[in-house]
C-alpha cells in the first residue's frame, strides 16, 4: 500500500471538497440558430434560459427544441448521448470515473462554450421546464485538473473544515443568467474589479464566546477573547509550529512484551494504540498572515470597533496557478470583507474604507492590498448602441418566421439587448492585467453598490481559449 503523508492527505481533501453551486446541466429551449460563415456542417445555437452559445451539428436542432445544455468547465461521465461526439476530444479520468471535460473552443472562427444535447436522448423527459437543473441527476461535476506533483506551494495542515459562519466566495457567470434575472441587474450600479487567478484565502476574527468559552470579565471584544483563523478555499489551516497529539496504531514486533490495553486482531497480530506529538509545518496561507500582520491588525481593529470580520482575498505569486501576474513573491489581494455578526458582505465603498483603517492601525508592515478596481460606479443598462443592435436582430428574426415561432418580439428584443451588453463586457475583460504582466485579464467581477450579495462575473473568452 502506498503511504500518504499528512500533506498529501490535505491535498486530496482540498480537491474532494472543491465543489460548485453552479448549475452545470440545465434543461432549456433553443432560442436561435446562427449560420457560421464558411461552415457547411455546423451552426451556433443559443438558448432561452441563458446567454451561452455553442456549436451543434447542422439539422440537429430547430428553434423551440428542448435540450440539455452543459456548461463549460463541466466533467461529463460517459453516456451514449454524447460519447460519439466527445470521445474524439479525449477521455479524462476524475474521481475514478471516465468522462469528458468541456472547454471553450473556437471552430471556424466561432467561440463555442459548452455542449447542447437533445433532451430526448436522456431519461429526464418529465423535467420539461426551461431552467430546470439536472446537474445531479446526470452526475455532472465541475472539472478539477489533476495535481500530480502537489499545488506548487505549501498547503499546510488542515485543522478543520471551512467555517460555516463565513460564506465561500463564488460569483456566477453572467452568461448563465436568464433574461428576467439579468433585467433585475440593470437597476444596480457596480464596482468592477479585476478577477485574479490565484488561490482563495480567508482570515477571520470570531468571539470565543461563540465557541462556548467563558468571558469572566464581561468584555467579549477584548483581544484575549477573540479567535483568529486562517483558511484555504475548503479547509481551516493549522498555524505552523503548533504541536498536536496524534493517535495511531502500531503492530507489536515478535517477542515484544505486551501491556494492558493491547489487542489482538483476527489474523493473530498484536496491536497497541499510541500517541505522538506532531508539529504543523509551513503553510502558504499563514505566510500571508505573517507578511501583512493580519492577525495583529484584524484583532486590534475588531476589538476597538466591537466587530467580527472575515477578510477574503486571492493569494497570487510563484507556484500558484502558473503565476500569471509574474509576481516575484506571494501576495494577498482582498476582494471581500464579511461582517460575521450581521451576516452580510460590506458594500464596496465600506470595504475599501475598512481595509484602509485595518492597514493604518499598525504600521511597519506592507499594506494588505485590494484587488484592482477598474470602475467604481458601472451600470449595465443597455446603451443606445446595444438597443439599436437588438432592434436589428428582432427585425431580422421577424423576417424569418420559421425561426421565430412562439417567441414574442419583446422577449427577443430584451435577449438581444442584454446579449449585446455581455459582448461589450467581454471586450472590457480583454484589457491587459493591472501590472501589464499579461496581455489580457482572466475576467471581471461585478458587485452591487446598492445591495450586498448581488454580484456576477465575466470570464474572458480568450483567456479560456488559451488554457490547456
Amino acid at each position: 500500500m502506498t503511504n500518504i503523508t499528512p500533506e498529501q492527505t490535505d491535498e486530496l481533501l482540498e480537491d474532494s471538497l472543491d465543489e460548485t453551486t453552479r448549475n452545470l446541466a440545465t434543461v432549456t429551449s433553443i432560442a436561435a440558430i446562427e449560420v457560421i460563415p464558411d461552415a457547411d456542417n455546423i451552426v451556433a445555437v443559443r438558448f432561452t434560459s441563458n446567454y451561452w452559445a455553442c456549436i451543434a451539428a447542422k439539422g440537429e436542432f430547430k428553434v423551440g427544441d428542448k435540450a440539455v445544455y452543459f456548461e463549460v468547465d463541466s466533467f461529463l461521465p460517459r453516456h451514449v448521448a454524447y460519447d460519439a461526439f466527445l470521445e474524439k476530444r479525449g477521455v479524462k479520468v476524475m474521481d475514478g470515473r471516465e468522462g469528458y471535460r468541456l472547454k471553450t473552443v473556437r471552430l471556424r472562427g466561432q467561440v463555442s462554450q459548452g455542449l447542447a444535447v437533445p433532451l430526448n436522448k436522456f431519461d429526464v423527459k418529465q423535467f420539461y421546464e426551461d431552467g430546470y437543473d439536472v446537474t445531479e441527476i446526470l452526475g455532472i461535476k465541475k472539472y478539477r485538473p489533476p495535481t500530480e506533483r502537489g499545488y506548487g506551494f505549501n498547503l499546510g495542515e488542515m485543522s478543520g473544515p471551512f467555517p460555516g459562519f463565513v460564506p465561500k466566495s463564488d460569483q456566477h457567470r453572467l452568461d448563465s443568467y436568464a433574461t428576467v434575472r439579468m433585467m433585475d441587474l440593470v437597476q444596480h450600479t457596480f464596482e468592477v474589479t479585476e478577477k485574479l487567478h490565484g488561490s482563495s484565502c480567508t482570515m477571520f476574527i470570531k468571539l470565543l464566546q461563540a465557541y462556548g468559552e467563558p468571558c469572566p470579565d464581561d468584555e467579549p471584544y477584548a483581544e484575549r477573547h477573540l479567535r483568529f483563523g486562517v483558511c484555504s478555499r475548503n479547509t481551516e489551516k493549522r498555524e505552523p509550529g503548533t504541536v498536536t497529539a496524534v493517535s495511531y496504531e502500531r503492530r507489536l514486533d515478535a517477542g515484544e512484551v505486551t501491556e494492558e490495553g493491547d489487542y489482538t486482531k483476527p489474523d493473530g497480530s498484536v496491536w497497541r494504540k499510541e500517541t505522538k506529538e506532531r508539529v504543523a509545518g509551513d503553510c502558504a496561507f499563514w505566510d500571508m498572515e505573517r507578511k501583512y500582520a493580519v492577525r495583529e491588525r484584524l484583532t486590534k481593529y475588531c476589538s476597538l470597533n466591537r466587530l467580527q470580520l472575515a477578510i477574503q482575498g486571492e493569494m497570487c505569486g510563484p507556484g500558484i496557478n502558473k503565476n500569471m501576474l509574474k509576481l516575484d513573491d506571494k501576495c494577498l489581494f482582498v476582494y471581500d470583507i464579511y461582517d460575521i455578526e450581521r451576516g452580510e458582505h460590506l458594500m464596496p465603498e465600506t470595504r475599501l474604507r475598512v481595509l484602509a483603517e485595518i492597514n493604518d492601525i499598525i504600521t511597519g508592515y506592507p499594506p494588505i492590498m485590494h484587488v484592482p478596481v477598474i470602475y467604481d460606479n458601472f451600470g449595465i443598462s443597455p446603451q443606445v448602441e446595444q438597443i439599436e443592435s437588438a432592434a436589428k436582430v428582432v427585425r431580422e428574426m421577424t423576417e424569418r418566421p420559421e425561426e421565430f415561432q412562439a417567441v414574442t418580439h419583446w422577449s427577443s428584443f430584451m435577449r438581444a439587448a442584454m446579449g449585446a451588453v455581455i459582448r461589450k463586457l467581454q471586450v472590457v475583460s480583454q484589457a491587459p492585467t493591472f501590472n501589464h504582466s499579461c496581455s489580457q485579464r482572466e475576467g471581471l467581477v461585478f458587485k452591487s453598490n446598492q445591495r450586498p450579495g448581488v454580484s456576477f462575473k465575466i470570464i474572458n473568452q480568450q483567456h479560456e481559449l488559451n488554457q490547456k
